[in-house]
């Protein structure tokens, strides 16, 4: 029979774990999945939200400026719901922008 050195582990040792790294590696493979799933769906909510957001401050500024404010442009400093958009933003009808809010809002 061949002796080991000190501090090398044996065949049997090696293969559990190894067997042990593989179970574990499938447990985080796992959890990955769930949390990535997670994160979708947070991210998903998060984005229903801010469209909401936006949709509803868009309404405001729509109905803050009368019937003439549909279809002009608005300057930056105006724009405090719409993300400060770098090219000049054309208001949509205002009766398009709540059925839009409503649907959203809806879900």
């Amino acid at each position: 029979k061949v002796s080991r050195p000190v501090g090398v582990p044996s065949l049997q040792a090696i293969e559990t774990g190894r067997r042990e790294a593989g179970q574990r590696q499938v447990e985080l493979e796992a959890q990955t999945k769930r949390l990535w799933r997670r994160l979708q769906a947070v991210q998903v909510k998060q984005m229903e939200r801010h469209v909401v957001q936006q949709l509803s401050g868009l309404e405001l500024q729509q109905g803050r400026g009368g019937e003439g404010v549909a279809g002009r442009v608005l300057p930056v400093g105006e724009r405090p719901f719409l993300c400060g958009a770098l090219q000049p933003l054309r208001l949509p009808r205002t009766a398009e922008v709540t059925r839009l809010a409503r649907s959203c809002a809806a879900t």
